[in-house]
């Protein structure tokens, strides 16, 4: 891929690395959902599925390649959304459950 240029969220080499390994052609919602769910804490797992499901639509529609980008920006969304939540609910365990019991006391 001639002329690649790296996406503004990543600089040097890793995002020179995922442009040239994508596929010519593939749409840019699947490389910047697959950067964005990796690249943002809180909201971008939650972006990086919905571009990602965009970003795979488009390409079975239209019958672009990259539809691999797609599908792990989608699976890597969605883990990361899973780790998020499971650190929510042991959080408000180690908080509530302590405050329910001093308060029982």
């Amino acid at each position: 891929m001639t002329g690649a240029r790296p996406l503004p969220l990543l600089r040097g080499s890793a995002a020179a690395l995922l442009v040239s390994r994508a596929p010519t052609g593939t749409p840019p919602e699947a490389l910047v959902a697959l950067v964005l769910a990796v690249a943002l804490p809180v909201v971008g797992p939650a972006v990086g599925v919905v571009l990602g499901r965009r970003a795979r639509r488009r390409c079975d529609a239209e019958g672009l390649p990259g539809r691999e980008v797609a599908v792990a920006a989608e699976v890597v969304g969605w883990v990361l959304l899973a780790v998020l939540a499971l650190g929510v609910a042991l959080v408000a365990t180690l908080v509530v459950v302590p405050l329910v019991w001093l308060a029982a006391a």
